[in-house]
């Protein structure tokens, strides 16, 4: 099936081990990943350091060699990324790596806490790929919170905002 602009997108969620590539999911089994009418990537990772920032583009698409950098690949390869705050400060950053800057990179760091509420519910919502729910079907949660409040905040291609039904800088 084709993407199309609808605000009543459909939405595949994963974890880790089964969304990212073996040689990386086997280092973030407690990932996950959503795909928003099948264009917008966002890893929720269990972490994502803040130093050094940003973290290094993946020399290895292959295979990572340890956690730091399968969770830098997973950031690498999302279109937003959410992720607990190790400090207790939440904050939002953008990267466009030099290597392909044509593609920015959002990163939210969230309460712990409502990083954890968010983790459950994913668990609770994870789909068979292929086998998408909708956005209409979310109620209000965690998930509902990322879609309504981060994703329009995030850098996003003017393309995948028009599939998503966001104007700029506005709210679903």
């Amino acid at each position: 099936m084709k993407e199309h602009p609808t605000r009543d997108y459909p939405i595949e969620v994963q974890r880790g081990e089964v969304a990212f590539l073996p040689g990386f999911g086997r280092f973030v089994a407690d990932a996950f990943r959503l795909e928003l009418n099948r264009v917008v990537d966002i890893a929720v990772l269990p972490d994502l350091a803040t130093a050094p920032w940003p973290p290094l583009f993946p020399v290895n698409w292959d295979e990572a060699t340890d956690r730091v950098a399968a969770l830098a690949h997973a950031f690498a390869v999302s279109t937003m990324t959410v992720a607990p705050s190790r400090d207790g400060t939440e904050g939002m950053r953008v990267v466009r790596f030099a290597e392909a800057p044509e593609t920015p990179h959002t990163v939210f760091w969230i309460d712990p806490a409502e990083h954890q509420a968010l983790v459950c519910e994913l668990e609770d919502r994870r789909t068979p790929r292929g086998h998408p729910f909708h956005r209409s079907t979310v109620r209000p949660g965690r998930l509902a919170w990322v879609l309504d409040e981060l994703v329009p905040r995030a850098t996003l291609l003017e393309y995948d905002r028009r599939l998503l039904g966001i104007a700029e800088g506005t709210a679903l």
